[in-house]
């Protein structure tokens, strides 16, 4: 790719990503990048989840590195299901 300009960028570019994502839970993930809207919430901006310590576990339980397996898809195929 150095055969012509900005190749060393495109190359390095392309080599970043490929790398992968870091291993956060989802109460990490929400803290360093959820932020909510001030037509959404009464508290808009940066997603705080000292704010709602009661969902970290929750949200924590849905992240990949969890050994918890989520149940809530399973209990929506009920609801959704045909009644006989």
């Amino acid at each position: 790719m150095e055969n012509y300009e900005g190749g060393d960028a495109i190359e390095r570019a392309w080599r970043d990503g490929l790398k992968p994502d870091p291993l956060l839970t989802v109460s990490e993930w929400a803290d360093r990048y959820r932020v909510l809207s001030q037509r959404a919430s009464s508290e808009p901006g940066r997603w705080r989840t000292e704010r709602t310590p009661y969902l970290k576990e929750i949200m924590d339980c849905l992240s990949p590195s969890s050994a918890t397996t989520p149940r809530a898809a399973a209990f929506a195929d009920l609801a959704l299901a045909p009644r006989r």
